[in-house]
């Protein structure tokens, strides 16, 4: 390959996490309400392991495609999990841990972050003939993790109250609540109306919301402006660091060099 293909190549295979979460994100919604929260995040953690030992064989096999089909998976599992998780965790908690619980998310989100950028240095995992590890060793983590979800975890009991499945659904309260029998009922009683009376509000996209006037323009503009400018710099600094990579594989004029630092 010259090196234009190689510049438009390596572009997309930049550009194809960020269409898999795209796709991930869309479908979160749809997904949840037909198969389950937890169902979904078992799918979605499975589809990410794959994706990242997809992402390792590339390495072995000297197959961009590969690579590049491993990078959607990612994006697509990251996005759909990341969106769900918040869902299933404020559906399964009570009350007053609610708050505490979606920010412990965040917390562990970034601290994940900084373990991942520390193991991509390139004098640990990061390097042209190691970064396949980096790749096996989360799909492992991945892998395990999901097979104990699976099997010590429980489905959110407000999706199972909404489907009709009282019986499984106050399985699901006590175990998550942690209630004893003699307040299990009236906790059931207060979780039933509280999921009913959330599903009777009607809920407002941001799109809808964005066409309503008055005050809720205001909130609208928040809404659209916090998550754009919380994404802008670190998707910049993820845009800056891909093309010095590029530019390290071109200097180097092989296609398999384009892996040598996967971002």
């Amino acid at each position: 390959m010259d090196t234009k293909q190689l510049e438009n190549l390596w572009s997309l295979i930049v550009a194809m996490l960020f269409f898999g979460a795209i796709f991930g994100s869309l479908l979160i919604r749809p997904l949840a309400d037909r198969l389950g929260r937890l169902r979904v995040l078992i799918v979605g953690n499975l589809f990410g392991a794959f994706g990242l030992f997809i992402g390792a064989l590339s390495y072995f096999l000297n197959r961009f495609e590969l690579f590049f089909l491993a990078r959607f998976g990612i994006g697509f599992s990251l996005a759909l999990c990341l969106g769900l998780a918040g869902i299933f965790l404020a559906e399964c908690s009570p009350k007053g841990c609610r708050g505490s619980v979606s920010m412990s998310t965040g917390a562990l989100l970034q601290l994940g972050t900084v373990f991942g950028s520390l193991m991509a240095i390139p004098t640990v995992l990061g390097s042209s003939s190691r970064w396949w590890a980096m790749f096996t060793i989360e799909g492992i983590q991945l892998f395990v993790t999901t097979i104990l979800l699976a099997l010590f975890a429980k489905e959110s009991p407000s999706f199972l109250l909404l489907r009709g499945k009282e019986t499984f659904a106050r399985r699901s309260l006590a175990f998550y609540h942690n209630c004893p029998d003699d307040t299990l009922d009236e906790r059931m009683k207060e979780f039933s109306s509280d999921t009913l009376r959330s599903v009777r509000q009607r809920s407002v996209g941001l799109f809808q919301l964005a066409k309503q006037r008055g005050a809720n323009r205001k909130v609208s503009a928040a809404l659209f402006h916090f998550p754009w400018h919380s994404a802008e710099l670190p998707l910049l600094m993820l845009l800056l660091w891909s093309f010095s990579v590029r530019r390290e594989s071109l200097s180097i004029g092989l296609p398999s060099t384009m892996l040598a630092l996967p971002c």
